[in-house]
């Protein structure tokens, strides 16, 4: 048996965050949608107050609130996956791809560009498709969000978006290309069918593009990385580490064994047949059958190759 990693950390990270979003805001709708209808009061468990003069107006304006925190939350969640993807143990091995991210600073608008920068576009299909649909809701988002923001989509951008009308409308439920960009260039809230394309591709931008790094990662260097961040995890210094260790070693064999399996499941690996790496399962239990000297000289070594060599 070997280990391979089709999905990241970072992106089940975001699918955590933004995973039912589409499903939340149904709810939220249909909630509102039946104070419209129906004589709706305050439960008597609410303790606030709440009486509108007028019930309809009040629903209108609440949904479009549901609909721009769900928009903030979208891009929330894919600022969260870029970040994860620089951060240790990161999915950046390209030295280029790793500085330019840092560079972005906090701008998921950077971020996203770097990312998109590096990516081979011609090996995806529809890659500038999904692309131009989430930078446009990074735009929106600016829009709606900050008072002051005047963010527009390049002619790049756009011209994606208008020159493939159809794929949209068969691929999003109907979308509308030419409404969305009307409400967009007014800086209105998007349409119920509007915001939850945007969440679906947004969605299928990360896919993508976790696809596309793990395919061109080291997963060897990638696992090796993924220990040695989890073991030196909250530790400052070689005693906090040498205490940490010894804490795990401490235990009986069976549970080393159980924790570091979890611990590289969380990171995304999983048991495969086929050799697709050079990652044998059998690595494991032998890092766990390390003594407590062996593994510390193993977590301080420097060169990741040499780690590699070491349990590989």
């Amino acid at each position: 048996m070997y280990l391979d990693i089709n999905t990241s950390r970072a992106r089940k990270t975001f699918k955590r965050l933004l995973g039912q979003a589409n499903h939340y805001l149904i709810t939220i709708l249909i909630g509102l949608d039946y104070i419209k209808q129906y004589d709706v009061s305050l439960p008597d468990d609410f303790k606030t107050s709440w009486n509108p003069k007028d019930k309809t107006s009040s629903s209108i304006r609440s949904r479009e609130f549901a609909i721009k925190a769900t928009l903030s939350l979208a891009i929330d969640s894919l600022d969260a996956y870029l970040g994860l993807c620089h951060r240790k143990p990161s999915l950046y091995q390209n030295k280029e791809l790793y500085e330019n991210a840092g560079g972005a600073g906090q701008s998921v608008d950077k971020k996203f560009i770097v990312l998109s920068e590096y990516i081979d576009w011609t090996t995806i299909p529809n890659f500038d498709k999904y692309f131009a649909l989430t930078n446009l809701a990074l735009k929106w988002r600016n829009r709606l969000i900050h008072f002051f923001a005047e963010n527009d989509i390049n002619e790049d951008v756009r011209n994606v978006l208008k020159n493939n009308k159809d794929f949209f409308f068969d691929n999003f439920q109907g979308l509308d290309i030419d409404r969305l960009l009307d409400n967009f260039d007014n800086s209105k809230t998007p349409s119920f069918k509007e915001i939850t394309s945007i969440i679906r591709s947004i969605h299928k931008c990360v896919q993508l593009a976790d696809e596309y790094l793990l395919n061109n990662i080291n997963k060897e260097t990638h696992f090796i990385e993924c220990l040695d961040f989890h073991f030196k995890l909250n530790t400052l210094k070689e005693s906090d580490l040498k205490s940490k260790t010894a804490l795990l070693y401490n235990l009986t064999e069976k549970r080393r064994l159980n924790s570091i399996n979890q611990t590289v499941m969380n990171y995304g690996f999983s048991e495969v047949k086929k050799p697709t790496t050079k990652i044998k399962k059998e690595s494991i239990s032998t890092l766990v059958n390390f003594n407590l000297e062996k593994v510390l000289s193993f977590l301080n070594e420097n060169d990741f190759n040499k780690k590699g060599e070491m349990i590989l």
